[in-house]
């Protein structure tokens, strides 16, 4: 792990002490949990120290697009998104959502299947 007490210094991650525990140990137990945590931790340090570039103004009205519609095909990429949320009540889902994302991942595909990991 990059630093001593790295959740610690993160925002909240509606975890209770528990679950942040238990991430913990996740983290420092599994090295592909591991290095998923490395690369958020990382992201997260160069978006700290970037120079802030804000939008002078916002405009949206109207111009974004519609990305479902119904009766639309399946789309493999997109649903890997839902399958996350998913696999959080129902685990049996993290076989296909290690299909879609990560076929090489072992149990933890994405960093959000080793949050569900620590909320279970």
């Amino acid at each position: 792990m990059p630093s001593s007490q790295p959740l610690r210094r993160a925002q909240s991650i509606s975890l209770t002490p528990a679950q942040c525990v238990k991430l913990r140990s996740i983290v420092q137990s599994d090295a592909e949990a591991g290095a998923l945590y490395a690369r958020l931790h990382r992201a997260a340090d160069e978006a700290l120290a970037a120079e802030p570039n804000p939008v002078a103004q916002i405009e949206a009205e109207g111009k974004l697009k519609r990305t479902y519609q119904a009766g639309s095909p399946f789309q493999p990429k997109t649903a890997v998104a839902v399958l996350q949320l998913a696999e959080l009540f129902d685990p049996t889902l993290l076989a296909l959502e290690i299909k879609l994302a990560k076929p090489d991942a072992k149990l933890y595909p994405t960093w959000q299947s080793v949050l569900n990991a620590a909320r279970r």
